[in-house]
């Protein structure tokens, strides 16, 4: 039993697995499932838990090298996107897809998508695996 860090088994399982330009999708309660992804439901009420918790705990254990959002998040939701680039490392670019549509086909194939409670629109963040050196 762990004490700290990622303590949901099966998304700590994923994290050690996922390996460099390995992408993770970390999606609102409303996101469509990925076909062939794994898919890990963290969600058990509405905001619960919020995507930025979800963001804030994989970032601490997983290296990143870069973020993917799509436009209508900080247009349409800037304060969230905001906190959401303060959770991320410094010097991970978070790149701004076109629109919605555009991100989900970039999210398109991933491995694992691990959906939580959050009820803001277009939260949903598209993260690439670094290296830990």
């Amino acid at each position: 039993m762990l004490r700290t860090g990622i303590l949901h088994p099966e998304l700590g399982a994923w994290l050690a697995r996922l390996g460099h330009h390995d992408r993770l999708l970390i999606s609102d309660a409303g996101y469509p499932m990925v076909p062939g992804a794994a898919r890990i439901d963290l969600g058990f009420a509405p905001g619960r838990p919020g995507l930025l918790e979800v963001v804030e705990a994989v970032v601490a254990v997983l290296p990143l090298e870069r973020v993917w959002v799509a436009a209508e998040l900080p247009e349409q939701q800037p304060g969230f996107f905001r906190h959401l680039e303060a959770l991320l490392p410094a010097g991970v670019p978070v790149e701004r897809l076109a629109d919605h549509e555009t991100f989900k086909a970039t999210a398109a194939g991933v491995p694992l998508m691990v959906r939580t409670g959050e009820f803001t629109p277009f939260a949903n963040c598209l993260l690439e695996c670094g290296v830990g050196f």
